[in-house]
This record gives structure tokens, sequence and C-alpha cells, in this order.
């Protein structure tokens, strides 16, 4: 895996989190929420990212492959 250095990226969880509502107000509690995090979570880093995500109710995850 390659990793560039020369970028910074910061998470707002409160934005995840209102994010993730708003998707929910769309969708409906029925419907089951699954959160793309190939490519190491597009950069965001998935031992970081998954867990945010559960904490807001996200308890479904698709990945580009097995590997991932």
């Amino acid at each position: 895996m390659i990793y560039n250095n020369s970028s910074r990226i910061e998470i707002n969880k409160s934005a995840v989190e209102n994010n993730i509502e708003f998707i929910r107000e769309q969708i409906g509690d029925t419907v089951t929420l699954s959160s793309v995090v190939k490519a190491n979570a597009y950069g965001h880093g998935i031992e970081r990212m998954v867990p945010l995500l559960e904490s807001f109710g996200v308890h479904h995850f698709s990945v580009f492959s097995s590997f991932e």
C-alpha cells in the first residue's frame, strides 16, 4: 500500500453524525445502511472510521475485496 504524507485529512465527528442522521431520515430505519470503506476508508483509515461509524449506528460495511 502506498501512503502519501503530503496531505492531511481531518474528520469532524459531529458532521459525520449529522450526515448519517440525514441519510437515515431519507431511507428510514428499516433499510440497512452500508458504509463503503474500500481503499482504507478512502485514506481516512479503516481502524478509525469503522468504530466511529459503528458509534453512530452503522453496522454494515462494504469493501473492494476480502483483502481489505
